[in-house]
């Protein structure tokens, strides 16, 4: 059997999920051919429809973001990995939602001829906001990479860590902010800054420390300066009060506390 994942077009610090898939290559290589392909730009999406048909594959898997590849290659042997729906969500408005909306979303997920979602909420989330059956698609949650190991060291009562991945607006930064304003403690966060974040870091009299363009092994060691035990936040789901009340747990309890997609 012959598997391609196809990956979209590199951009300097997106790199999750050719990580995530990296790691599956290495157990799906023990049983069936993979051949993993990178995507040109969109200009270049007619060549690379073409090169990868040219593969004769047994499976096409679209392993996220350019989900619009999905009705381009044969139905029968599609599969397409939804991350989640959030720049539908939150970052778009107008026409481009729309487009985006049929071109990125309910087109390739009703072309596909298995869909999986990395989460119970993505696929809600799609149930919810797209109208499609949710026995269309299969639950299946991120690994991790190898490189990510627990690492026992001292728990900081004094100033706890908090980890912070991605910065995009849907990540519900400005509110883990203001819910930060009266614990003592050090944020980290990965990701480009705006002004309105730091005008709000000042505003709340938050410490914070901030990482752009991290590499994938870097991004490992600032998991590695957690304690292994963790408190984990899903922060589409939350109010400021539930990440104050995480956070004084973790400290009442010393764990570290980290937020991630």
């Amino acid at each position: 059997m012959k598997v391609v994942l196809i990956y979209r077009h590199h951009t300097e610090g997106a790199y999750s999920i050719e990580e995530l898939f990296h790691t599956i290559v290495g157990e799906l290589r023990k049983q069936v051919e993979v051949i993993e392909y990178e995507t040109g730009t969109r200009w270049d999406t007619l060549r690379d429809v073409w090169r990868l048909r040219k593969m004769r594959a047994d499976i096409y898997h679209v392993t996220g973001d350019i989900h619009y590849f999905i009705p381009l290659l044969p139905h029968k042997k599609t599969v397409l990995t939804v991350h989640d729906i959030g720049h539908y969500l939150f970052g778009l408005r107008g026409f481009k939602r729309w487009i985006y909306k049929w071109l990125w979303l309910k087109w390739p997920i009703r072309a596909a001829r298995a869909v999986t979602a990395i989460s119970k909420e993505t696929q809600e989330n799609i149930v919810r906001h797209l109208g499609i059956l949710g026995n269309h698609i299969e639950t299946i949650e991120n690994c991790h990479s190898a490189l990510v190991k627990p690492v026992p060291r001292t728990f900081n009562i004094a100033c706890p860590v908090i980890l912070q991945v991605g910065t995009s607006p849907y990540k519900n930064v400005p509110r883990l902010i203001e819910a930060l304003r009266v614990i003592r403690c050090q944020l980290v966060l990965i990701g480009q800054l705006d002004s309105p974040l730091r005008q709000k870091l000042s505003e709340c009299g938050v410490d914070y420390v901030n990482r752009v363009n991290l590499t994938h092994e870097e991004i490992c060691r600032q998991y590695g300066r957690l304690r292994h035990r963790i408190v984990r936040i899903a922060r589409r789901r939350v109010r400021g009060a539930d990440y104050r009340s995480a956070s004084e747990w973790a400290t009442a309890h010393h764990r570290q506390c980290i937020t991630h997609a």
